[in-house]
């Protein structure tokens, strides 16, 4: 698509626009955990690192941009009352510092890898300059599973709701996240907006046969009335059908059960 231009292909070439737009994000524990030079660029990077820097930019920006990081990330962690950036003239680097309820204070290269994916994701969200698609990899690697519902509502929060009339005249915002864990598909503010990816091979009538990956919604019973009655019923049962699978792989109930004898 590089070498596509606005008058052979205007379509395509519209597509490749939006996609330069798109934001990806692949966490990596060990780059969140550092601090980051003053002249970082102030935007996070895929593997979150900037993340202080950026952070100084929405500051800069904004005088209460942290105050609202801080009341994100204490509403999701409750022990935490609020988030600190701190400049070092000598080294010229910014550190986060996260203040706790017993009036500590710790540094990002001794929190918690959960708690830093929180924190990311809380400056994502506060960020006035963050708009289009974020699209983020396997947000549960390294994660506590205490923390997917929270995680979870937070993205909730992040993506634009149109069926919110406050929020009609505000950017676009959507959140695509890849995942292979059935504990955050169960939390209440992603299984509802689930969408089924799988290969099918398609065949070309005296051509040749290719595989294509297919993307589709998972029709929830709060879901039903947004789909027309013409859906193709065979593919809504076989998503369906295999997620369902999938939820069974995995044997919660079970071993709550277990837990729950003597």
């Amino acid at each position: 698509m590089s070498a596509v231009s606005y008058t052979n292909y205007p379509h395509v070439f519209a597509a490749r626009k939006e996609m330069v737009s798109w934001n990806f994000l692949h966490l990596s524990h060990a780059t969140l955990h550092k601090r980051s030079s003053v002249n970082a660029q102030p935007y996070m990077s895929v593997d979150g690192s900037n993340l202080p820097t950026m952070l100084a930019r929405m500051q800069y920006e904004d005088e209460f941009a942290l105050n609202d990081v801080s009341r994100d990330l204490a509403n999701l962690v409750s022990d935490v009352t609020g988030v600190e950036l701190m400049k070092d003239d000598i080294l010229n680097r910014y550190t986060v510092w996260v203040k706790y309820v017993d009036g500590r204070s710790f540094p990002s290269s001794v929190l918690s890898d959960g708690t830093l994916r929180l924190l990311a994701l809380a400056a994502i969200r506060n960020d006035s300059r963050f708009q289009g698609l974020l699209c983020i990899e396997e947000l549960e690697n390294g994660v506590n599973p205490s923390y997917l519902k929270d995680i979870a509502h937070l993205l909730r929060g992040l993506a634009t709701d149109f069926t919110d009339s406050e929020q009609i005249d505000e950017p676009l915002r959507q959140v695509l996240v890849t995942t292979h864990s059935p504990a955050f598909i169960s939390q209440p503010d992603a299984r509802d907006s689930l969408l089924f990816a799988f290969t099918v091979t398609r065949v070309e009538p005296r051509k040749y046969a290719f595989q294509i990956a297919v993307m589709v919604p998972v029709i929830t019973t709060n879901t039903q009335h947004l789909f027309s009655a013409d859906e193709d019923k065979g593919r809504e049962a076989y998503t369906i059908h295999r997620v369902k699978s999938y939820l069974d792989a995995e044997s919660f109930d079970e071993t709550r059960t277990n837990l729950g004898r003597r």
